[in-house]
């Protein structure tokens, strides 16, 4: 039973490992953003201004 659960294992390790290098890659982007400052609130506006760049 141990030995096929460390066989189990091993190509479970193996196949998730093949498949990492597909998954890795990174990309390299810039964006702008910009938002309202209402109330004096720059934390919540600079919130908004970041994910109005990433969209």
């Amino acid at each position: 039973m141990r030995k096929n659960l460390f066989f189990l294992f091993f190509f479970a390790c193996l196949s998730i490992l093949s498949f990492a290098p597909a998954y890795g890659q990174s990309k390299c982007v810039d964006a702008e953003g910009e938002a309202a400052i209402v109330n004096n609130d720059r934390p919540a506006a600079k919130m908004e201004a970041i994910a109005r760049a990433k969209w």
